[in-house]
């Protein structure tokens, strides 16, 4: 699985200088398909949601690989 091993890169934090929370922000977003959206009349609006995208998505890696260091296990 693609999530366990984000998390042996992340719990060599003390090498490889790139903590779950690096990881999430910079594979998150690549990992993640953002949400459907309707067309935007306003290019800001879609930037405004697109950012909002990339911070969802980097939680939810990052919420994955915490559950992965308290021992939780996927199938």
């Amino acid at each position: 699985m693609l999530i366990s091993f984000y998390f042996r890169i992340g719990s060599h934090e003390a090498t490889n200088k790139m903590p779950f929370h690096n990881l999430a922000v910079v594979f998150g977003p690549t990992l993640l398909k953002p949400a459907e959206k309707a067309q935007a009349s306003n290019p800001m609006d879609l930037f405004s949601s697109s950012a909002n995208d990339a911070m969802y998505q980097s939680g939810i890696l990052f919420y994955y690989l915490t559950l992965l260091s308290k021992g939780t296990q996927f199938r």
